[in-house]
């Protein structure tokens, strides 16, 4: 093959190495030969990163190994995306990669490699305008990268840690906060390496006093506690105040206060606490104590059996999330049927009047909670309280269930350990697993919603039911013992 031939092959291959753009072999050059057997690229050995310029050198020589002189190369670069080589040799690094330089004299080729290496995080510097704040105050730290040329290299994430919380902490965008004097170590990591900067802590100065609650609402009884703080003349403040304040209370009968500001709730109304500091600083802010509210309405009965034109007293009490009972609350009472049943409120009582047969349900209600006592009112002619110890009980099924005496007859349901008044007899009413004291049998004197429960019998005839549920009237309850009293 001839030299130019072998000239062109070689540019060739150089075109086609892996990954490299496409180039436009050199010509070939001029015929006649000029004794070159071969072309040595020499390339500095140094790290190189986009943007770096090195120096190439070309050198031919005979067959001999002597130098020839005054010959010119030619040179190609086979990823000029990569890096690109100048007609006098000078490289210049664009981008990372592996890059192959070529020099072409007296129709003979030479090449080089050299690898363009990626920017990496060199040194990290952390600055902030401020390095000195006081509890509660805050400065933006900013961590900066440098690559290996001491350029900055933006845009990388920055992890931030505090060596002392106690001192001060840092968050994720780089905002140290100030929480008691003394002075501690923020670091800034960037891809593995940190720098750091120290941010002291000092007490401000203040130049007055701030309660740091706006409004205070309490309930009788409870407490809270009051924080003060200290402004300084740039309006930043300081927790806690770092001189005692004194206290004082508009309204001690509404609410209280002592130092360091605990505030006692006493009775509802409004009260201004305020805080002062060397007779000259002040700061005051609104208590309010509400009452405790309602959380419940009881009632001292669940039914009520009334005869017309008969009047019992039903009672009801307010109570709180506790349980405990909350006085002189206003009580609304209300009937569901009037016509059956109505009556006169006093105070927390209520004294409800039978009017006509039938059932209605009496509603107490305190600040939206409500009770509920279901009166039933027996018809003028029957009344079940009169002479119970001549009445007896059978199941609508036929099965006597026994007498409504006193506690000391043995046949009678009042009679714990009698036959009908004990739990365990499958006879008695009060047998939560029986037919006839279950909560779901329709025969049950327990079931709310009974459709046959046990009928009261007087001198051979029904008179009325023994059950729990409302709508079968008149009725006793199985507790009929204490309904009469």
């Amino acid at each position: 093959m001839s030299r130019p031939s072998l000239f062109l092959a070689t540019i060739g291959l150089l075109a086609c190495a892996e990954g490299a753009d496409p180039v436009t072999p050199p010509p070939p050059p001029p015929s006649g030969g000029t004794g070159v057997a071969s072309v040595q690229v020499a390339i500095p050995e140094q790290l190189v990163y986009p943007g770096t310029v090195l120096q190439a050198e070309a050198i031919a020589r005979a067959g001999t190994g002597a130098v020839l002189t005054g010959l010119t190369a030619t040179w190609i670069s086979n990823r000029p995306t990569l890096a690109t080589v100048s007609d006098d040799g000078e490289i210049t690094a664009i981008a990372p990669g592996l890059v192959t330089i070529g020099a072409t004299m007296g129709g003979v080729i030479g090449s080089s490699e050299f690898t363009i290496r990626p920017f990496t995080v060199a040194s990290v510097e952390v600055v902030t305008p401020q390095a000195t704040i006081i509890p509660r105050g805050t400065t933006q730290l900013v961590a900066g990268a440098r690559r290996q040329d001491g350029e900055p290299l933006p845009g990388r994430p920055v992890s931030w840690l505090s060596v002392d919380t106690m001192i001060a902490t840092i968050n994720d965008a780089g905002i140290a906060t100030g929480v008691r004097v003394g002075t501690t170590t923020i670091i800034g990591t960037i891809d593995g390496l940190s720098g750091t900067r120290e941010v002291t802590v000092v007490p401000s100065v203040p130049v007055g006093v701030v309660i740091e609650q706006e409004a205070v609402v309490l309930s009788p009884g409870t407490t809270t506690l009051l924080t003060t703080g200290a402004p300084d003349a740039a309006d930043n403040l300081s927790w806690p105040y770092p001189f005692p304040a004194s206290w004082n209370s508009s309204n001690p009968a509404v609410a209280t206060v002592v130092f360091p500001g605990v505030v006692t709730a006493v009775a509802p109304g409004v009260a201004t606490i305020t805080a002062s500091v060397n007779l000259t600083w002040t700061d005051a802010i609104e208590v309010t104590v509400s009452p405790v509210p309602v959380a419940s309405v009881t009632l001292d009965a669940a039914t009520l059996l009334v005869n017309e034109a008969g009047s019992k007293v039903v009672r009801a009490t307010a109570r709180d999330a506790g349980g405990n009972p909350l006085p002189d609350r206003p009580i609304s009472w209300s009937s569901s049927d009037p016509e059956v049943a109505a009556g006169v409120a006093w105070g927390e009582s209520f004294v409800v009047t039978g009017l006509s047969g039938g059932t209605a349900s009496l509603s107490a209600t305190a600040e939206g909670r409500e009770a509920n006592v279901a009166v039933t009112v027996v018809p003028t002619g029957v009344d079940l309280c009169h002479d119970l110890y001549l009445a007896t009980v059978r199941a609508a099924d036929g099965q006597y269930l026994g007498r409504l005496g006193g506690m000391f007859d043995a046949s009678a349901l009042s009679h714990v350990d009698g036959v009908y008044g004990g739990g365990r007899s499958h006879t008695s009413v009060f047998n939560r697993l029986g037919r006839y004291g279950s909560a779901t049998s329709p025969l049950s004197a327990q079931n709310l919603t009974a459709s046959d429960p046990p009928m009261i019998i007087h001198n051979g005839r029904q008179v009325g039911y023994l059950t729990f549920n409302p709508l079968r009237v008149p009725s006793l309850s199985p507790i009929y013992f204490q309904d009469c009293e």
